[in-house]
């Protein structure tokens, strides 16, 4: 960990790495046992100062498992798609899987030409009973180079119900729901990291929200697993920038997606290779 180089370098490692207890026991106390006093989640020093490099591949292969964000219990049957970022529809997918039984599928992404590389979003939906988890849409923060594995997590209708109920909110059927998670310079969740939503889609009956019975921190800040998220959120093409502590800290960090009524928009947000 200590001589990453790029902001995803953790993802990296463990997926080349054997899966076992000593993976698990080294990602918890990269996240929580020790991370304070390691000092993870708070390097923002490469801001501005890397580059994500370029693809050396036409098609990557991505290995996914989607499971529930409040149970972890994995989702089968799940229709999972890749779509450019320039159709907001997905009316021309570029790739599509179903997952299997264990809640896992693969894409295969055909990369920008230009070595760019994939800088689309997925849709998640059940097609058998779209009622049964709300549509969710991945987006990234950082270009698909080569192959990657991920774990999505995806909320149930229950699960929404029961963060109603727990929050005492009522969700606004023509609004949707944000989440979104802050990664500092060695990949590692990034807790009291402020979210300035732009343009301005925050409404009046915005409600923060946060999982696992997390302490609500003041609005629009990650807790201490680097995560934020946002009920009623208008529908618009949106831009979420990273602030150190509060509005006016440094900005370290952006990304691009939108919200849709009805459905849950998803953003891993990393430092950013400019500065801002």
């Amino acid at each position: 960990m200590r001589d990453c180089t790029l902001p995803d370098c953790e993802t990296e490692c463990f997926l080349g790495s054997p899966k076992g207890a000593v993976t698990t026991s080294v990602h918890q106390c990269i996240n929580q046992d020790c991370s304070q006093a390691c000092g993870f989640g708070v390097d923002w020093s490469c801001v501005g100062q890397f580059a994500w490099g370029t693809s050396k591949v036409a098609i990557a292969k991505v290995e996914l498992r989607v499971t529930d964000i409040v149970s972890g219990d994995v989702l089968p049957n799940m229709t999972v798609k890749a779509c450019s970022a320039l159709d907001d529809a997905c009316g021309t997918p570029l790739g599509s899987t179903t997952t299997d039984t264990m809640g896992r599928g693969t894409l295969h992404i055909p990369l920008n030409q230009l070595g760019a590389g994939f800088f689309g979003y997925l849709t998640i939906i059940q097609p058998d009973d779209p009622t049964a988890a709300h549509p969710t849409f991945i987006f990234f923060g950082k270009p698909i180079l080569h192959d990657e594995a991920f774990n999505f997590l995806v909320a149930t209708q229950g699960d929404v119900n029961a963060i109603l109920a727990q929050f005492k909110a009522q969700l606004n059927p023509n609004e949707g729901m944000l989440f979104a998670s802050a990664a500092d310079c060695r990949g590692v969740a990034a807790p009291n990291v402020f979210f300035e939503v732009s343009p301005t889609a925050l409404s009046t009956d915005t409600a923060s929200i946060y999982f696992n019975g997390l302490a609500a921190n003041p609005a629009n800040l990650t807790t201490k697993v680097g995560t934020a998220a946002f009920l009623n959120v208008k529908p618009v093409n949106l831009s979420v920038i990273e602030h150190l502590g509060d509005p006016n800290g440094q900005r370290v960090g952006t990304a691009l997606g939108f919200v849709q009524a009805g459905a849950i928009s998803e953003m891993v947000i990393y430092p950013s290779t400019t500065p801002l």
